[in-house]
């Protein structure tokens, strides 16, 4: 999954073409990425966040693995300015075509900087919720059954639905953070400003008196209902919400109905995987482990081709 999740990203998010160029780039932003996810990263980050007396280390292995990413961003940016191929709809084409109430373009900086930040923000809360979504189906042979008739039948949605109870009950990321502007007032409590507030995204999304048998893994309650933005918050929520949330439900949407339509899954174990962490992230245990019928996938080739 995480391997889908790097050739979304590298087609839809960066929209390189070139064959050269994805090879460097997919190997700039895999080193980015281990380098981001080290406990040595961690460890420096701490250390710059702790301290009060104005130091600011460089991070000199951040900075390349950084540098190496912008460089070929920057690379095809201006390929793109010299032939005009501005009208891309990739998400690098939005931003060449962003200005703001000034009339002015992005900078290389602020185009970079963004680049990264949807890179980093998606490819392994995606992944992760990529194989999540396939541990739950999995482990509930009447809900793979009906997720499989709706892939290969156009029923997103169910599919829609599934995707939302899987990351009701396996969020990716266990809580989010905000830091209140001004007081304000919860029953009991009062939240002085500048304190850190950190909704629990896993508790709310088990709490009985909000869903009903909340440990049950059951799509249907996502149907033909709106979704509370309060009650279901894996990307967060208000101003602050996750900025590719949108474009992570349909690639999940995307990616969950194209692999059903063409093999069949099964559980390499019937007992759920634990629920473990990859740095911040909560992931299956054993990674989402499953068996795949060959047979089948060689027939979906075969009609592909």
């Amino acid at each position: 999954m995480q391997g889908i999740a790097l050739e979304v990203i590298i087609a839809v998010i960066f929209g390189v073409t070139d064959r050269e160029r994805v090879t460097r780039l997919r190997g700039a932003i895999l080193a980015l990425i281990r380098e981001a996810h080290s406990r040595r990263f961690l460890l420096q980050t701490v250390i710059a966040t702790s301290r009060t007396d104005g130091w600011n280390r460089p991070f000199p292995r951040m900075r390349r693995a950084m540098s190496a990413v912008d460089a070929i961003v920057l690379e095809e940016v201006a390929q793109r300015r010299n032939t005009g191929d501005l009208n891309r709809d990739d998400v690098l084409g939005v931003f060449l075509r962003t200005t703001d109430d000034d009339g002015a373009q992005m900078s290389d900086d602020e185009l970079c900087d963004a680049m990264r930040t949807m890179l980093l923000g998606g490819h392994e809360t995606t992944a992760s919720t990529l194989a999540w979504l396939f541990e739950r189906i999995t482990r509930h042979p009447a809900i793979l059954a009906r997720t499989e008739a709706a892939a290969r039948g156009g029923g997103d949605d169910y599919i829609d639905a599934v995707i939302k109870e899987a990351m009701r009950l396996r969020p990716v990321a266990p809580m989010t953070c905000r830091l209140a502007a001004q007081n304000f007032q919860l029953p009991g409590l009062t939240v002085p400003a500048g304190a850190i507030v950190a909704p629990y995204i896993t508790l709310v999304h088990r709490r009985a008196d909000i869903w009903e048998d909340p440990l049950e893994f059951r799509p249907e309650r996502f149907l033909n209902t709106a979704v509370n933005p309060h009650a279901w918050i894996p990307f967060g929520g208000g101003r602050r919400r996750c900025l590719g949330a949108a474009f992570s439900l349909v690639e999940a949407r995307v990616v969950l109905g194209t692999i059903l339509r063409d093999t069949n899954l099964a559980p390499n174990a019937h007992r759920s995987e634990r629920i473990s962490r990859s740095n911040v992230f909560l992931v299956p245990g054993r990674g989402g482990s499953m068996r795949l019928d060959r047979d089948t996938v060689a027939r979906g080739l075969a009609t592909a081709s």
